[in-house]
C-alpha cells in the first residue's frame, strides 16, 4: 500500500531469551519500494527501510548518525539516519536510505502500537509517502550466537489499513 494511502497499522511485537548485555539487537525492520508492486506479485525493489530497536546492544549502533529524539507509542527514540554502506549486496543493495528508532528506555520487551506514526514520522528524513510498504518484519539481528542463546518472538502481529 502506498503510504499516503495507509490510515494505519496496529501491530505489536513481544521477545525474550537472550544473554543480558547481548550482541543482538530486537527490532522491526520495514522496507519501501518506490515502485508500485504488480498486482498479485511480490516486488523487493526497496527504497529504503525504517527500523525500530526494542534492544540495542552496547557496542552496536544503528546506519549513519543520531539526529534527534521522538516520541511516539508511549516511548522516546533516538533517531539514526544513514544509509546502507556500499558493501551491501541484493535487490536491498547499496546506498539505500535507512531512518532507525533506537528505545531510550532500551530493552522493551513487549510494544503495541500503531506503526503508521514511525512511518509518518521517518517522512522527515527521506521516507516518501508517495513509497510503498513492501514488508514488514520482527525479529533479530544476532552477531554474536552464544549471547542469542533462548531468544524467541513470543508475539507478532500486524495489520496494514
Amino acid at each position: 500500500m502506498q503510504n499516503s494511502s495507509i490510515a494505519s497499522v496496529p501491530t505489536s511485537f513481544a521477545w525474550s531469551g537472550g544473554t543480558a548485555g547481548g550482541d543482538f539487537n530486537a527490532s522491526y525492520d520495514i522496507w519501501f519500494s518506490s515502485r508500485r508492486p504488480a498486482p498479485g506479485s511480490y516486488s523487493e525493489a526497496v527504497s529504503g527501510f525504517v527500523m525500530i530497536w526494542l534492544y540495542q546492544p552496547p557496542s552496536r549502533t544503528p546506519i549513519g548518525s543520531q539526529q534527534r529524539t521522538a516520541t511516539i507509542a508511549r516511548h522516546t527514540w533516538n533517531v539514526w539516519v544513514g544509509t546502507r554502506g556500499t558493501d551491501a549486496i541484493g535487490t536491498d543493495g547499496p546506498n539505500r536510505l535507512v531512518v532507525s528508532y533506537v528505545a531510550t528506555d532500551s530493552p522493551v520487551a513487549v510494544l503495541s502500537f500503531d506503526l503508521n506514526l514511525f512511518i509518518m514520522d521517518a517522512a522527515a528524513n527521506g521516507i516518501s509517502s508517495a513509497w510503498y510498504l513492501t514488508d514488514v518484519f520482527g525479529g533479530f539481528q544476532i552477531w554474536t550466537g552464544s549471547d542469542a542463546v533462548g531468544l524467541a518472538c513470543t508475539g507478532f502481529t500486524c495489520v496494514v489499513h
